[in-house]
């Protein structure tokens, strides 16, 4: 009876724990994104989303994705722009979960070469709105948008990958010694 009653407790504030670890990852995320709007060429946001997906699987992350936009649109502005955003970052943090441990954290390269890509899904992704936003649909207008945006993407992989080299490590470590992951 003790033990099961200690397996309970145990369970209960491993939950709280979860809860907490998301919450903070969640707050780191919207913060940076925040920041990302007064300098605009560093954006951190999609490097912990796959940081988080790595570490906590793919619902944990994909659920850290979308809370952390729509705490950070709550400052930055909610719109139609903010369904295209959750598809996006469900989608990377999906992903991100699904290779987890065995291939992100161990495979640098893999991890690196996820960065680049999934800064062009959540553009492509945002390409949606752009439709919906001004109504155009020909492939000509589509290929110019997309290229015009290609310089703000290069900034968006590099600060991205830069998240990811900077923060992936430090906060495995804290996560293995704390979390035992």
């Amino acid at each position: 009876m003790a033990h099961s009653t200690r397996n309970k407790k145990k369970e209960k504030n491993t939950k709280t724990y979860d809860l907490t670890l998301a919450a903070v990852f969640c707050a780191i995320i919207s913060v940076a994104r925040i920041f990302s709007y007064i300098v605009p060429p560093i954006r951190t946001m999609l490097g912990f989303i796959i940081i988080s997906g790595a570490y906590f699987g793919p619902t944990k992350a994909a659920t850290i994705g979308v809370v952390s936009i729509l705490v950070s649109n709550c400052f930055l502005g909610h719109g139609l722009w903010t369904i295209f955003q959750i598809i996006a970052v469900l989608i990377i943090g999906f992903i991100s979960g699904i290779f987890k441990k065995e291939k992100l954290r161990k495979n640098k390269i893999l991890l690196f070469t996820w960065s680049i890509f999934s800064v062009f899904i959540y553009s492509f992704i945002m390409l949606g709105y752009f439709f919906l936003n001004t109504k155009l649909s020909s492939i000509s207008a589509t290929a110019a948008y997309f290229i015009s945006g290609i310089p703000k993407d290069i900034f968006h992989v590099v600060s991205t990958f830069f998240a990811i080299k900077f923060f992936f490590d430090p906060i495995g470590k804290l996560l293995e010694k704390f979390y035992k992951l």
